[in-house]
């Protein structure tokens, strides 16, 4: 579904005019007068509800997660931020600095999140924002009904705010800081004439459901760490304005089936088949015979690998596989400013759009196996998948 063009505001009546944001003035270099949302990005700014970078820009495209939309929804909502937290869900950590508000947020009812865990990095979604912002308001939201998704009130309660914008064209599709700003301006404002999309438009949504394809250790959430993975590698990506990746089906199954591979030998390197050590040829041929190619010329696809001692044999090992792997994305990012940063210039490569993740556990070597491969298109129809578990 593509998005709708953003006009109606520039050619309403005098009345629609005047409850806009006032006239944008270009106040950050990535954010132009002609941007869609930049009269909104001007009210987020004087708002005090989000800030700009100290280079002078604003990163309008660039992701924002579950903790940082939190803490956005309650500047613009004017809650009161308490000033400690605890470990209210099994990832967040007392001394965290979103942890107040995060706690604070599950005390009121506005998040409840998933087996206990609350993905604070992981990028909100179009309908965890609208159930946010649904229980920030206060609003009175019907019960889903025997048909409805749990989602299906609070999407209902953005359009009668016409709050579902039109550059969100799927229930699950992640939100940028741009869209951030525009949200809570039209939630505060309620808009009548501004173009937007209606709730039973999203209904069929361009993804693949969570939880299906994904594979990994039987006692691991493994989708949940994936996310987690998405999460860490689109924050660094938008320190440098790439733009935010999205997880597919394809590359999980691929780095899967390297993680399980290199189990089963013991080892993990880039070999495929020779003395090669990063043979780009062979990969691709590789991925071509598991059924995956890639659009475009040139380098179309990437891959990093790591591993490292882990042992769990808890009932749920969710929360210390995804603490142990931190350790291999630390190795990674950690390479910023060194001459020799492979990893590192992968992770923030703007031509890249995809990822996937794969992670092996050896329970007898006590190691962990991962592999993460990135792309800039994988050949096909290929779907992201549906992040909508999470609350």
């Amino acid at each position: 579904m593509s998005p709708m063009p953003r006009f109606s505001f520039l050619l309403g009546s005098l009345a629609c005019f005047l409850t806009m944001p006032a006239l944008a003035v270009a106040s950050f270099s990535d954010v132009p007068s002609s941007h869609a949302y930049a009269a909104s990005v001007q009210y987020a700014e004087g708002r005090g509800i989000m800030k700009g970078y100290s280079n002078g820009t604003f990163a309008p495209d660039a992701p924002v997660n579950r903790a940082e939309f939190l803490t956005m929804l309650y500047r613009a909502f004017g809650l009161e931020i308490p000033t400690t937290g605890d470990a209210c869900f099994r990832d967040i950590a007392t001394k965290a600095w979103y942890a107040p508000v995060v706690c604070d947020a599950k005390s009121r009812g506005l998040v409840s999140g998933t087996n206990g865990y609350f993905s604070p990095s992981k990028a909100v979604t179009l309908v965890e924002a609208a159930k946010m912002v649904a229980g920030a308001s206060e609003a009175l939201v019907e019960k889903p009904s025997s048909t409805d998704e749990w989602y299906d009130p609070y999407l209902r309660f953005l359009e009668q705010k016409r709050s579902i914008l039109p550059t969100l064209g799927y229930v699950s599709q992640s939100m940028t800081r741009a869209e951030v700003a525009e949200l809570l301006w039209r939630i505060e404002e309620n808009p009548k004439n501004l173009d937007a999309y209606s709730a039973k438009s999203l209904s069929k949504s361009p993804c693949v459901l969570a939880g299906k394809n994904a594979s990994g250790p039987a006692n691991v959430d493994m989708l949940a760490v994936q996310q987690e993975w998405l999460g860490w590698y689109n924050a660094e990506r938008a320190k440098v304005g790439s733009p935010a990746l999205v997880l597919v089906a394809p590359l999980n199954k691929t780095a899967q089936t390297w993680a399980e591979t290199s189990k089963k030998r013991g080892y993990i390197d880039h070999k495929r088949g020779n003395n090669v050590y990063y043979d780009y040829q062979r990969i691709k041929n590789w991925f071509a015979d598991l059924g995956v190619t890639f659009s475009g010329k040139g380098t179309t696809f990437g891959e990093s690998i790591a591993w490292n001692v882990y042992s769990c044999s808890s009932k749920d090992c969710t929360d210390d596989l995804t603490r142990a792997i931190r350790s291999s994305f630390n190795f990674f990012a950690g390479e910023k400013g060194k001459a020799y940063r492979p990893h590192y210039d992968m992770m923030v490569n703007s031509a890249y759009k995809q990822i996937g993740l794969g992670v092996s556990v050896d329970p007898v070597s006590k190691k962990y196996y991962l592999v993460t491969h990135l792309s800039t298109k994988v050949a096909g129809d290929v779907l992201p998948y549906c992040t909508v578990r999470a609350q």
